[in-house]
């Protein structure tokens, strides 16, 4: 594996208002993973899809990883890639299949799952967060579940005990969660969190880096290796200075709430909570047993039923009421964080299971 050569085709939006919302994790701290495993990275976000063959030239890799939905990447793209590296891993960082209702309250869902089999004809690997599809593809690629990792060196050293009386919510607020914000009972003890880096020169920093180069992608001058290299090295900067921010965010409250969302495995924010040292309070998946089994309910999260909103205001009081059984709830999940769910061992797994055929069971 440490001889390995593998093209990342990261996920990357042009403005930090759509591109906060992107785990740095799932992106370019997959870059951390790799490296830390002897892997020779080249990484392009696909904003910079347009001049990616300039980019890599007369190169060849032994695989590429890339986003199968957000990317937005062609057809013809993907057929280049497949000249590029004889194994081609696709990632779906979203749930593949929704329910008829989900469907009509949430338009923007319709054509997705055609979009993801259009693109599987390009890929002989796939790695999905719901374990449903890992499931499902498997019929048709092989296929990898993988839960939510952070990279190692930003979990915290311990504990993050905050004085606050509130939990937080670090999300976007969108169809049936807005319902939860308008509960009464709620209201005093549930508040949306903004992340830090949003009082910072960060967002803004991002966005002058990004169009100045999408201004230049879109005309036909030619560009140096090293000018890519500097928007990259800013990228990254940018990147995990705002991600180190946004974990200093979760510590503002008690505790950090997942509140119910459309893709049908943990959010990000669970095992980012879990690294910053924050209690964590979520809403438990229905009909997912692999992904209710990361962690255990009790000792090391909290659940509560997508219906039950008194479930939910029960266990921030208790959290609020109860300082030691906090903290041994964050220390445990910050335990097993470290012990199954960073970044550098997720790829590991991934590495295994393409070389070698191994599956790990992540919650043994």
């Amino acid at each position: 594996m440490n001889s390995s050569s593998i093209l990342l085709i990261s996920l990357e939006s042009l403005v930090w208002s759509q591109a906060k919302h992107l785990s740095y994790c799932a992106q370019l701290g997959l870059e951390e993973g790799l490296a830390a495993h002897g892997v020779n990275v080249v990484t392009i976000p696909s904003l910079w899809s347009r001049r990616a063959k300039d980019l890599i030239g007369r190169q060849s890799f032994d695989q590429i990883w890339v986003e199968l939905v957000h990317t937005n990447l062609s057809d013809d793209f993907f057929k280049w890639l497949t000249t590029l590296a004889p194994i081609r891993v696709g990632f779906l960082l979203e749930s593949a299949e929704y329910s008829p209702e989900e469907h009509q309250r949430h338009p923007f869902l319709n054509g997705r799952i055609n979009l993801i089999k259009s693109h599987l004809k390009f890929i002989t690997h796939l790695v999905a967060c719901d374990e449903h599809d890992a499931e499902n593809f498997q019929k048709v690629v092989p296929s990898f579940w993988w839960p939510h990792a952070v990279p190692h060196r930003f979990i915290a050293d311990s504990f993050r005990s905050s004085p606050s009386q509130q939990a937080i919510f670090c999300g976007a607020i969108y169809g049936e969660r807005k319902a939860w914000f308008k509960n009464p009972e709620l209201q005093d003890i549930l508040v949306k969190q903004r992340s830090s880096e949003d009082q910072t020169s960060y967002p803004r920093q991002f966005n002058t880096l990004n169009f100045k180069h999408y201004l230049f992608m879109k005309t036909p001058l030619p560009f140096s290796l090293t000018q890519f290299t500097k928007y990259m090295d800013s990228l990254r900067v940018i990147r995990r200075k705002c991600f180190a921010l946004w974990l200093e965010s979760m510590g503002k409250g008690c505790a950090v709430v997942n509140l119910p969302h459309l893709v049908k495995t943990y959010a990000g924010r669970v095992v980012e909570a879990m690294a910053a040292g924050v209690p964590v309070i979520s809403w438990e998946i229905p009909d997912r047993p692999r992904n209710k089994a990361l962690f255990t309910d009790g000792t090391e999260i909290l659940l509560f039923s997508k219906n039950n909103p008194v479930q939910l205001i029960d266990d921030i009081k208790k959290i609020i009421a109860d300082p030691p059984f906090a903290e041994s709830l964050a220390r445990n999940a910050h335990k097993k964080i470290l012990e199954r769910h960073t970044i550098e061992k997720r790829v590991e797994q991934i590495l295994k299971w393409i070389y070698k055929g191994e599956y790990p069971q992540h919650y043994d």
